[in-house]
């Protein structure tokens, strides 16, 4: 893509969204450069997004020259990115809109170029002399920086779509029969139904008592992870029922005892702790859900606190391709972070391989929450899971 704008400023951001969002933005090339420079020998800064702002005081030369120069660059998309093309910023603004506009018309028309308008802020709808003959020309007039990007992505991506090929199946764990603990499967039970599928997990170790947790924290190696063991809690670490950082059996012990006053006044059954090894890594979530219009999905994303705060996240629908695989690391930000920790991608792929394929094959299963699975340099390791079964209709057994 090739993005003219007005702003130095702007052109920055749509660089850094853009990549963001996986949209290529090519060098200008050296022809490119060459033809604007001589036609302006006073323009300081030539590459993509361009900024011509005070370049020439014309703005329909300016803006068509460099139109049509970029529709000679080797990209599919030709945009322009104006900004306060609504009534209200005034003649000024909305004339360089126009100008914009029948700029881009005239540049891509015959070609098989795709043009497109987009605004920065969307600071409102464009103006009627704006609107109008992008309107009539076809081109597609897109409001916000990030929604227009997006919009670009995916439709580049579905121009790009090609036949998927399945993903290696995991190991088939059967029909799994889950216990009487409710919808809501405990960390215990729910850790079950990531190994039945081959999902990698943190050290950890139940413990009925004190003396016992801190028996298990000894032989896991501190520091540690406490855990209360509840059927039919869901959030553990929301409800103060997870502790980090125990660093002796002494703290084991005292913090075994913390942990069942807090579960005292739930209305679930105590059970003891869960005794975890303290994982290290790229946090990520991944899951599975059962979405009422496409199905059983999978997704990834960040993980630990910044799920609920980003919502950084790519769904896919089950079975999942080999090309999804590849994709979803790139539509988010856990490629990059896997990347910059040195991680590789391929365990990764094989949990949410592994998810699909129990979204596949375990109907009664309604979601699965794996937040959070850390990833490094030797592979990936499951701290938390969630498993939540499908609500049972009046009549079931």
């Amino acid at each position: 893509m090739f993005v003219v704008t007005d702003s130095g400023g702007e052109a920055n951001l749509i660089a850094d969204h853009a990549a963001w969002v996986g949209l290529e933005l090519p060098d200008a090339s050296e022809a490119l450069k060459g033809r604007l420079q001589a036609r302006w020998p006073h323009f300081s800064y030539i590459g993509n997004p361009i900024d011509p702002w005070g370049v020439d005081p014309d703005p329909r030369i300016l803006y068509g020259e460099i139109l049509r120069a970029a529709s000679e660059e080797d990209v599919d998309v030709v945009a322009v990115a104006l900004d306060k093309v609504t009534p209200w910023a005034g003649k000024n603004e909305t004339d360089l809109g126009v100008a914009g506009a029948e700029a881009l018309i005239e540049a891509t028309a015959g070609s098989e170029k795709l043009p497109v308008f987009f605004t920065i802020h969307s600071t409102g709808a464009a103006a009627e002399e704006v609107r109008e003959p992008l309107r009539a020309a076809g081109v597609p007039l897109l409001h916000g920086l990030r929604p227009s990007l997006l919009a670009l992505r995916r439709a580049s991506w579905w121009e790009q779509w090609r036949a998927r090929s399945p993903a290696g199946a995991a190991p088939s764990a059967g029909l799994l029969s889950f216990s009487n603990e409710g919808r809501v499967l405990s960390e215990r039970a729910s850790r079950d139904v990531l190994s039945a599928y081959g999902i990698p997990l943190v050290e950890t170790e139940p413990a009925a008592t004190a003396e016992q947790s801190a028996t298990a924290a000894e032989r896991i190696g501190f520091p540690v992870v406490l855990k209360a063991d509840l059927p039919g809690v869901a959030h553990k670490a929301a409800a103060g029922l997870v502790i980090v950082g125990v660093s002796s059996p002494e703290a084991a012990g005292g913090t075994f005892d913390v942990l069942r006053g807090r579960a005292a006044g739930l209305a679930a059954k105590w059970r003891g702790v869960l005794v975890q090894a303290t994982a290290r890594g790229v946090e990520l979530l991944c899951g599975m859900r059962r979405d009422p219009l496409f199905g059983p999905v999978v997704l990834v994303g960040l993980g630990g606190s910044l799920t609920e705060a980003l919502h950084d996240v790519a769904v896919r629908g089950c079975p999942v391709s080999n090309e999804d695989l590849e994709e979803m690391l790139d539509e988010c930000s856990v490629g990059r972070l896997l990347a910059a920790a040195d991680a590789p991608a391929a365990p990764v792929h094989a949990v949410l391989q592994a998810l699909s394929w129990l979204a596949v094959e375990q109907p009664e299963v309604e979601e699965v929450d794996v937040n959070p699975l850390f990833a490094g340099p030797e592979g990936v390791a499951a701290a938390d899971a969630l498993v939540v079964l499908k609500r049972k209709e009046r009549g079931d057994g």
